[in-house]
């Protein structure tokens, strides 16, 4: 795929900000519920422009999101997360270039502080929103299955085989 595609990188989200909004959203949630609710929570909050002749709304900015009491498909517990991840946005911790500097590995520890983001979802705001080429993602159970599926190796990849395998990969591991 690389030789066909040269520099084919996977799609980013908008900001480390959104990502760990989505991370706190989709946890334990099914995708296609929390997508429908992101989606109503960006129309009710966030600002709506015109993109090629559509209305489209944006995700709630921090401020806009700290203004949410309460909200449809979103418990208390979710919504307490939620502004912990906006205050945190607020204190620069989203800053993708920051994070960058950081390097991966810090980056996804220092992102597990914040309640509700634990390894996964520290590597999916990482990895899959600062545009790190070159990182292996051992958290995602989906990649372990493909892997060992791809590969033939009659299960999902361990970390162990997935780091061996991806060795062949780089430089856009990621």
């Amino acid at each position: 795929l690389q030789e066909v595609a040269p520099g084919l990188r996977p799609p980013l989200f908008s900001s480390p900000y959104e990502a760990a909004a989505w991370a706190v959203l989709s946890a334990r949630r099914p995708s296609r519920q929390m997508t429908e609710v992101r989606r109503r929570l960006a129309e009710a909050h966030g600002a709506t422009f015109e993109l090629a002749g559509t209305p489209t709304s944006a995700f709630p900015t921090p401020p806009q999101l700290l203004s949410v009491q309460s909200f449809p498909g979103l418990n208390d517990l979710k919504i307490t997360r939620l502004h912990g991840v906006a205050r945190a946005a607020l204190d620069g911790r989203f800053d993708a270039e920051a994070l960058k500097a950081l390097g991966p590995e810090e980056a996804t520890i220092n992102l597990q502080t914040l309640p509700g983001i634990g390894p996964f979802y520290a590597s999916l705001v990482v990895l899959r929103a600062t545009g790190f080429a070159d990182v292996v993602s051992l958290h995602e159970a989906k990649l372990l299955a493909a892997v060992g599926d791809l590969y033939h190796l009659g299960h999902p990849a361990s970390a162990e085989e997935l780091t061996r395998i991806a060795e062949a990969w780089r430089p856009m591991r990621t």
